[in-house]
């Protein structure tokens, strides 16, 4: 089973304390397993091979982290990281601005993931929910191709509100009118001069439905699309109806991998 199957609040089960020593070895496994039993808040610093982050203590912060720098569920096979690096590479030399745009990030993790992986490009990291937004800061402080962002990828640029409930962060949603600032695809890419959309990574708890169905000019030029759907919860949702109208006119491969 996938970590997100698990109930709402993170059981500190053996298994994943062996893959967080595995990852960040075992001083900052058994420090957050320890906290974790006694019921502490707070933080817990760690390490991997991508650099160092931090873990929110009684948050879905240590499985998140396990999907992304183990788990390595954004990686592609090594002939399609080196396809989209020698683009980014090609449009640099051209004066142009490879940008990846990270859609739900979350504390930062994937932006890591993504700024390690594609060096040349610029990482447009879009987080809703505040607290999250505020671990990102730290996590990412020390990749300057990292642009932390308060908001949601959405249809307008209006404001959705974040929907209040006991979820864990990695499980929040929005929905349409609120104080949280929204984003459309095409006022990101605004926002970087000369910019060249190089990856989409989009993970933003179903309301993917409304930026397939709004940003079709923009998810076509993409040339590389990380998407998490989730008609799972939203029977009759049809999330990636609007991705794949405008696919369609496309010739793509279609791969996948864990949750994406």
């Amino acid at each position: 089973a996938s970590l997100a199957s698990q109930a709402e609040k993170p059981k500190i089960r053996s298994r994943h304390i062996g893959r967080l020593a595995s990852l960040a070895g075992l001083p900052a496994a058994t420090e957050f397993y320890l906290r974790s039993k006694l019921g502490q808040t707070g933080i817990v610093k760690a390490r991997c091979r991508f650099g160092p982050f931090e873990m929110r203590l009684g948050e879905s912060d240590y499985l998140v982290a396990l999907q992304t720098f183990q788990g390595k569920e954004y990686a592609l096979k090594s002939k399609r990281v080196e396809q989209l690096n020698a683009l980014a590479k090609q449009w640099r030399a051209a004066g142009q601005t490879p940008v990846i745009i990270d859609a739900g990030a979350n504390v930062g993790y994937s932006a890591i993931f993504l700024a390690r992986t594609y060096p040349d490009a610029v990482i447009l990291a879009v987080e809703p929910d505040p607290g999250c937004v505020e671990q990102m800061r730290r996590n990412c402080a020390a990749i300057p191709a990292i642009t932390p962002i308060h908001g949601a990828v959405w249809k307008d640029n209006d404001g959705v509100h974040l929907e209040q409930t006991d979820r864990l962060s990695w499980a929040r949603q929005v929905g349409e009118g609120g104080a949280t600032p929204s984003f459309t695809l095409k006022a990101l890419l605004a926002t970087v001069p000369n910019a060249r959309p190089l990856i989409l990574k989009m993970d933003i708890e179903g309301a993917e439905r409304e930026v397939c169905a709004e940003a079709g000019e923009e998810l076509a030029e993409f040339r590389c699309i990380l998407i998490e759907p989730h008609d799972s919860m939203m029977p009759g949702a049809a999330c990636l109806q609007g991705l794949y109208a405008v696919m369609a006119r496309r010739r793509m491969d279609t791969l996948v991998r864990g949750e994406n």
